[in-house]
């Protein structure tokens, strides 16, 4: 199943989604995302799957980002 929800939240790999509906759901990238050296931004729109856990699967077009330094 696809679910639609902003990232609020990333934290070593393990990303926090919140879904339209107002839950909030922890989900890890899928590694397509590593190999093609995309990171996710806090504020995107996000696809995630549910396949018996959850898989963050695409990312909307963003408008802009702001990196923080380390």
């Amino acid at each position: 199943m696809e679910l639609k929800g902003k990232l609020i939240k990333g934290v070593g790999g393990l990303y926090f989604i919140r879904l339209h509906n107002g839950e909030v759901i922890s989900c890890k990238a899928k590694g397509a995302f590593r190999h093609e050296s995309i990171k996710p931004c806090i504020g995107d729109d996000v696809t995630v799957l549910d396949e018996g856990g959850y898989v963050l699967h695409g990312i909307d077009e963003r408008k802009n980002c702001l990196i923080r330094p380390p």
